[in-house]
């Protein structure tokens, strides 16, 4: 009995630390793009009802950054979903985030903190990162599982409704997983450097993050404690001087 006990708690532990995170990148790619877009809505929608207001930057620095970010993403795989938007948030205070149909949605009090556009471009290259390598909806799968993934798997999707929920408490929360933030990070760096920017850039405006949070990262994409940012920091340096 003992035995049969610590099997099954070996095989649940099993299927949610490496089950789920498979299932979720198996199943991301299959998810419809309008399914996509009605989620991502929905979710925007019920942030903006409790966080998020409109921003307050003038039209030309907002479309001067929006015609920036489509120029360093084009060609990208996804390129095609991803789009820049902008809130006045505070209480998010500095932050950006993407969702799964590739909406960007940036914070005027990160416009404002960063020194330059280079680390904007920096933070939103990272996003781009996360849409790429579809890290919302994953996430989102995975905190689904339960009524999500069933749902695939019988062909019953009624109940992806609560992707729309599971989002944006998931953007406020708990962030992405260690694994997503190094990967988006890596992504970021590479697409910088392609585009003549210095991975120096994400050092510099983690720097600024992490210190006006009293040392400790925020709660939103880039900002999500894992990894701690000085890893990150170190890890952009090493980037910029490969």
């Amino acid at each position: 009995m003992l035995g049969s006990a610590a099997t099954l708690v070996l095989g649940v532990l099993a299927f949610f630390e490496l089950g789920l995170p498979w299932m979720a990148r198996e199943l991301a790619p299959l998810v419809p793009p309008a399914m996509e877009r009605t989620v991502s809505d929905q979710a925007l929608a019920l942030l903006d009802a409790t966080h998020l207001k409109p921003s307050g930057l003038p039209a030309e620095k907002r479309e001067a950054l929006q015609l920036r970010f489509h120029e360093i993403t084009r060609g990208l795989p996804r390129a095609d979903g991803l789009r820049l938007d902008f809130r006045h948030a505070p209480a998010l205070g500095p932050n950006a985030f993407v969702l799964p149909d590739g909406q960007v949605v940036m914070t005027d009090q990160l416009v404002e903190l960063a020194a330059d556009e280079d680390e904007l471009l920096a933070v939103l290259a990272h996003e781009a990162g996360h849409h790429e390598h579809r890290h919302g909806m994953r996430r989102a799968l995975e905190s689904s599982a339960v009524v999500v993934v069933a749902g695939f798997l019988f062909g019953d999707l009624s109940g992806t409704g609560s992707l729309s929920v599971s989002i944006p408490v998931l953007l406020l929360e708990s962030g992405f997983s260690r694994k997503h933030e190094r990967e988006a990070d890596a992504f970021a760096f590479e697409l910088l450097e392609r585009n003549g920017i210095s991975p120096e850039a994400f050092a510099r405006v983690m720097e600024k993050l992490s210190a006006g949070r009293g040392g400790e990262a925020g709660v939103v994409g880039y900002l999500s404690t894992h990894p701690p940012s000085p890893e990150r920091i170190e890890a952009a340096r090493r980037a910029a001087s490969d």
